[in-house]
């Protein structure tokens, strides 16, 4: 069974949504793979010069390992990740960010207003932001273009969901046919 012809609700889609440690992922396009974990996702898109990490997903180790086997399991190399692009600041999105830098040394990517407030005013003031624990390398603002290879991402404030949120739009293939792919930074205000 190809990927188009799987149901979108199976039990394992059902378990993740029930088990915060569970992760399942899948290629989405040829060049775009997803690894979910409840209600968050990391996408990895491949280019040809390497790969990009858009969103990280919880601060654990066991998010990063996720991340990591995912990549690995689709026949892509870990050690081609060179950016990681956050569409906001919440968490939950930028969580496992120190162990890619650390692992990888990959560019970092995320709006100054999202890097500036959730420094003054974190989500919980007893819940150390994890995101913290690593610097961002390039701020981004609307009309920004990231490139990596043959991979253009276009850059989109979409303030609402945080007050820096972003968006992002780029090219992915499907059988040598190109479309196009959106990504937002939070799905309410």
């Amino acid at each position: 069974m190809s990927r188009q012809e799987k149901p979108i609700i199976t039990m394992e889609t059902i378990k993740a949504i029930e088990d915060m440690s569970y992760f399942t992922h899948a290629l989405i396009f040829d060049d775009l793979l997803i690894v979910a974990q409840k209600e968050t996702n990391c996408f990895v898109l491949k280019t040809t010069k390497g790969l990009i990490i858009i969103d990280a997903i919880w601060p654990c180790e066991e998010a990063f390992n996720a991340i990591i086997s995912a990549i690995k399991e689709v026949g892509w190399k870990p050690e081609e990740i060179k950016k990681l692009v956050l569409t906001h600041g919440h968490v939950d999105h930028t969580g496992c960010g120190k162990w890619i830098v650390n692992a990888f040394h990959a560019k970092t990517y995320l709006s100054k207003r999202d890097d500036i407030f959730w420094e003054k005013e974190p989500a919980k003031k007893n819940r150390p932001e994890t995101w913290k624990d690593y610097n961002i390398d390039v701020y981004v603002k609307d009309g920004d273009i990231i490139t990596l290879g043959d991979k253009t991402i276009y850059v989109y404030e979409t303030p609402g969901h945080t007050p820096g949120g972003l968006s992002f739009i780029f090219n992915v293939t499907e059988n040598n046919n190109i479309y196009q792919a959106a990504l937002w930074g939070g799905s309410n205000p």
